[in-house]
């Protein structure tokens, strides 16, 4: 089962869980079971719900997430749900047929978004 849009999701948190781990000094499997991870982007809630956050939040808790956890990582997944980076080779072509133009612009936006997260952890 292929699905690009949660492999997005997924790498983008992954990452975001890579840096705030290495900030604590942490193994980002203590951060977060990765299965949680996981199954959470791999299905999440709905990216457009106004409470999002606490989904995301209750969702974790469901699977048994500490609630330091949560308080550590639950922005950082609703992020990857919201805004998820385009995985290598994705996202700068027409491949869906929607058209270059809307395409080329979603690309190049969520580029500069990549840009900003990576320079303010710094």
């Amino acid at each position: 089962d292929r699905d690009p849009v949660a492999a997005a999701r997924l790498a983008t948190a992954r990452a975001a869980l890579k840096a705030l781990a290495d900030d604590r000094h942490l193994p980002v499997e203590n951060l977060l079971t990765p299965d949680y991870v996981r199954r959470l982007l791999w299905e999440p809630p709905d990216p457009v719900a106004d409470d999002l956050v606490e989904l995301v939040a209750a969702r974790l808790t469901g699977r048994g997430a500490r609630d330091w956890q949560v308080g550590l990582a639950a922005e950082l997944l609703t992020e990857a749900i919201r805004s998820p980076d385009p995985l290598p080779g994705q996202g700068d072509g027409d491949a869906d047929g929607e058209g270059s133009t809307s395409s080329a612009a979603d690309s190049s936006s969520m580029r500069g978004n990549n840009v900003s997260r990576s320079t303010t952890g710094a």
